[in-house]
């Protein structure tokens, strides 16, 4: 078997070595050409049946062949729409493999024949046709800027009859209305009493808001003890609408929006913040479908769908400078977006202890922009009033009633209705906002911003009763008797969405981050910020910083807004509580904030204007306090005739960003200033008393931002300030004279020690004392000269040169000596005792005839103890008795004593 195998080798070997080696051999010819497309031909996804406006399911193909009847691949391939007006993606393609090229996908147009056709160079075209789903055909048609009336007549079509209304002017350009049965697609889930008419109708405008009030006449046959509502549904977030309907007829009903887009419908907001996208249906991503919803006559009842006391917004409407009238739509409008966004205001509301004001600058300015921005215009609530005006009251009510009932049963969540005492001529001034949340066959039950806990508004058969509503809190009442019931074209979704953004930024923010927050939003809102004045001392003002830190620098820092007239109140940012409120010289913020240097506390200052006798608020400013003493040390320097230069140290914690400058009033008629620099010395002419006034002020010494009062002493002449003092025995009672001036004119002709009376205006009348640091009274100290410690005050020497007898009779034994002493020479403890005899008279004495006695004595008995002293003074009279006809002699009795207990300070 081997060798066979071999001489079959050998035979085929032979000739091809033949052939090899002989020149005269047949030459052998090229390759003949390869194969070319011969054809084209419908591969797939011929014959669909499809809605209008809507991808085949299958996206079609073609097989390109060669001459052979073979598969040719490479092939490029034209797809083509040749008739419907429909859309192509992907429509150049090679063909694969096998020959097939592929569409990415192919969109019907509106209706009719809808054909595709396919090339490849100059062979002949292959075609794809499809059919139209009848029921399906989108209807489409140019509205020009002059407004226009877009109609469904097709007999035997689902929606015959429909037809919108766009009034002139209503977009800036022409606008393309697209209507579609869309008969597959699954209706949503209904409540008990209401189901759905029929198959949804896509509806679109390649337009955003309309500038005007479009209506819609829907055809609608509702059956016997039924009627019927139109609703905008947005099929990917699930979010219904109501539209108000305005008249009804046998044939349908008429409703009214200004805009028929889906993601402009109230509803949950995306993770972003942001409106969700709408649902990608065959009109594009604006569009919206129409839903006919029967409901049973009388409607179920709707329980609840709001609980202001957990959802509400957390304050009445008592308005702003800037809306007198109130905010009352703006709320209305916040609490039903508030509910839809998921989002509970009073969790981010800080509110103030008085009812209808706002701790946050922002979210007034946020409401108050708002309310600045409706989206629909006052001339379009005339123009709706004007449409529902066209009917009868009971039919109108009955319409209202209706809306408002669906609304809440299909979207759980409360309705909005406009109030107007009339129809006939509504105004911005006389229109109220309410929202329903409740239904009943009795009536609707309604809250109020200025009246939030509900009401039923009940109806009879003339339709709703009239009703009482008030746009502020603390406005009156006005009687209701018409209502619109309003969509998501009260407000663009965008606004009110940011209107909530806006607060949300409050929502558990530290109170140092809601000021810096509060300063930001106050000026992209543009509520401007109120100008401010502190004031270190009584009657001394500046204008406050540009900053919202104030450093408190002194025991007092009072603060006003604007000229002082304007009232406002300080609140705790943190809380909202009230802390103090205005008055005549402001508020002082020192007590707000605790007394170590560095310590702070947020504040929120309420201005308030009065507008037609009744609060408004103007704005709120925060306001961060931060403890920096101004402090001078030592609070008392000491000179003497041998040593009269004194020096002080300020301590100036968190010193002003543009610098300081410290002046140094010296009491003595010079003045040092030293910027930046806090320390200074000064040199007395000579020894004395003398008040210190240490002022910081700003750098370029404008602003007035703390002060020091310290005092330089004299050594040898302390003073003691009666803080306190009591007619103890009534010396006053019958004429009711002030115990300083009873004591002021009894002490008719003093010399040693001191009571001076203080007549200072703003302060109340006191008692001072002097008394000198030895023990030993001499000539040369008993008649120093008297010069008035303070502006106003005039002083009176007491007694006389100590250890004075005067000659007295035996009745007046033991008030004849003038004396002073004291337990030891230091000013902070030890007792004082004096006895003062003012002056002599010859007195008629029963029983012991004329005699020699003291006018008035004055006694002294003391303790000092630090800077405090205890102790009573005591004056003495003489009672005199009647003097007879033509006798001159008085009759004196035993003596009365008035009793003053006191309490001192010293004060040098």
């Amino acid at each position: 078997m081997g060798r066979t195998a071999h001489g079959v080798v050998l035979a085929l070997a032979i000739p091809i070595l033949g052939a090899c080696g002989d020149a005269s051999s047949p030459r052998v010819d090229p390759d003949p050409p390869g194969p070319v497309a011969a054809s084209v031909s419908v591969f797939a996804g011929d014959g669909q049946v499809v809605p209008a406006g809507e991808a085949t399911p299958l996206a079609p193909a073609v097989i390109v062949r060669d001459e052979q009847g073979r598969p040719f691949p490479g092939a490029t391939v034209q797809f083509e729409v040749a008739a419907g007006g429909g859309t192509l993606e992907g429509a150049t393609q090679l063909s694969d493999g096998s020959g097939v090229a592929r569409v990415t996908s192919w969109t019907l147009g509106d209706s009719g024949e809808q054909r595709l056709t396919a090339t490849v160079g100059t062979l002949p075209a292959a075609s794809i046709e499809a059919t139209v789903a009848p029921g399906s055909e989108i209807l489409s048609e140019a509205v020009p800027t002059g407004g226009g009336v877009v109609t469904i007549s097709t007999s035997g079509h689902p929606y015959e009859g429909l037809a919108l209304t766009v009034p002139p002017g209503s977009f800036p350009n022409a606008v393309d209305v697209r209507l579609r049965v869309n008969g597959d697609a699954t209706v949503p889930t209904m409540p008990t009493g209401y189901r759905v008419d029929g198959p949804p109708l896509e509806i679109a405008l390649d337009a955003p808001r309309s500038d005007g009030l479009m209506t819609l006449e829907v055809p609608v046959r509702p059956g016997p003890g039924e009627a019927a509502v139109a609703v905008l549904y947005d099929r990917e977030r699930g979010v219904m609408e109501v539209l108000p309907t305005v008249a009804r007829s046998d044939t349908g009903i008429e409703v009214v929006t200004e805009h028929l887009r889906s993601d402009l419908l109230l509803g949950p907001e995306s993770a972003s913040g942001s409106p969700q996208a709408a649902a990608q249906v065959g009109l594009g991503s604006s569009s919206a479908e129409l839903l006919r919803i029967i409901h049973a006559v009388p409607q179920p009842p709707v329980p609840s769908v709001y609980d202001p006391a957990a959802e509400g917004w957390p304050v009445v409407d008592h308005g702003s400078a800037a809306a007198p009238g109130g905010l009352g739509e703006v709320i209305t409008a916040l609490q039903v977006f508030s509910r839809s966004s998921l989002f509970t205001p009073r969790s981010s509301i800080n509110t103030l202890s008085t009812p209808g004001f706002y701790a946050d600058a922002a979210v007034l300015g946020a409401l108050q922009t708002a309310r600045n921005r409706p989206g629909m215009s006052l001339s379009e609530r005339l123009r709706m009033a004007s449409i529902l005006g066209r009917t009868p009251k009971a039919e109108r009510d009955d319409n209202v009633y209706r809306t408002t009932t669906a609304s809440m049963a299909l979207t759980g969540r409360p309705a909005i209705l406009a109030m107007f005492s009339e129809l006939a001529g509504p105004s911005e001034d006389a229109t109220w906002f309410t929202t329903a949340v409740a239904s009943s066959e009795e009536g609707l039950s309604v809250s109020q911003p200025a009246d939030p806990s509900p009401r039923v508004w009940p109806r009879t058969p003339a339709g709703l009763a009239n009703m009482l509503v008030r746009a502020t809190a603390d406005g009156t009442f006005e009687p209701a008797d018409a209502a619109l019931p309003l969509s998501s074209f009260v407000y663009d979704f965008e606004t009110t969405s940011e209107t909530l953004g806006t607060i949300r930024q409050f929502e558990d923010l530290p109170p140092l981050s809601r000021l810096a927050v509060n300063s930001a939003l106050r000026e992209r809102l543009g509520v401007p910020k109120n100008p401010f004045e502190t004031s270190p001392l009584a009657g001394l003002w500046s204008a406050g910083n540009s900053e919202d830190v104030v450093p408190v620098r002194g025991d007092a820092l009072r603060l006003r807004v604007g000229d002082g007239s304007t009232e406002f109140s300080v609140h705790d940012l943190a809380s909202g509580a009230l802390l103090a409120t205005s008055g005549v010289e402001g508020v002082d913020l020192a007590p707000l904030v605790g007394s170590e240097n560095g310590e702070t506390k947020s504040l929120m200052a309420t201005t308030f204007v009065r507008l037609n006798g009744l609060l408004r608020q103007l704005g709120p400013e925060g306001l961060q306090l931060v403890r920096a003493r101004f402090a001078v040390s030592p609070d008392t320097a000491r000179i003497s005739a041998d040593s009269t230069t004194v020096s002080f140290e300020a301590d100036v914690p968190s010193p002003p960003s543009d610098g300081f400058l410290i002046r140094w009033d010296w009491g003595d008629g010079t003045t040092t200033e030293n910027l930046g620099l806090t320390s200074a010395m000064h040199t007395y002419a000579e020894s004395g008393e003398y008040t210190v006034v240490a002022t910081m002020l700003s750098a370029d010494g404008q602003r007035t931002l703390a002060v020091d009062t310290l005092t330089v002493e004299d050594e040898t002449s302390p003073h003691w300030r009666l803080t306190n003092i009591v007619d103890a025995d009534e010396l006053g009672s019958a004429a009711s004279v002030p115990v300083t001036v009873l004591l002021a004119d009894a002490v008719a002709n003093p010399s040693s020690a001191m009571i001076g009376i203080d007549l200072i205006p703003f302060g109340p009348r006191a008692l001072q004392m002097r008394v000198l640091a030895g023990g030993t009274w001499t000539t040369e100290n008993c008649c120093d000269p008297l010069v008035p410690l303070l502006l106003g005050e005039t002083r009176q020497r007491l007694g006389v040169q100590p250890t004075l007898t005067l000659g007295v009779g035996d009745f007046f034994t033991g008030f004849s000596e003038s004396r002073w002493s004291q337990s030891t020479p230091d000013l902070s403890m030890g007792t004082i005792s004096g006895q003062q005899t003012l002056g002599v008279f010859i007195y008629n004495v029963r029983d012991a005839g004329s005699q020699t006695g003291p006018q008035i004595v004055l006694r002294t008995e003391a303790t000092r103890s630090g800077k405090t002293m205890t102790g009573t003074i005591t004056l003495i009279f003489w009672p005199i008795g009647d003097v007879l006809p033509g006798e001159t002699l008085q009759y004196v009795e035993e003596p009365d004593f008035y009793r003053f207990p006191f309490t001192a300070e010293r004060i040098r």
